[in-house]
């Protein structure tokens, strides 16, 4: 089982991209398009590495980078 990777964007084009690669790469997906919902899958999946945006609809992604510890 390979690791798991959040990804956090609001663009999908982005996502689908990184999405692809780490697919291709054997992590295990899974994406948000807001912080709320970010926030709540890190919880629930403690991915390995999350790749979050700076600017997405619901707030500053370097503003709560401490929600995701």
């Amino acid at each position: 089982m390979g690791k798991s990777i959040l990804i956090v964007d609001d663009e999908s084009d982005i996502r689908f991209l990184l999405r692809r690669f780490f697919i291709s790469k054997n992590f295990q997906v899974r994406e948000a398009d807001t912080l709320k919902k970010g926030v709540l899958l890190f919880r629930d999946i403690h991915p390995d590495v999350v790749i979050l945006d700076i600017n997405l609809p619901d707030g500053n992604g370097i503003q709560h980078t401490h929600q995701f510890k």
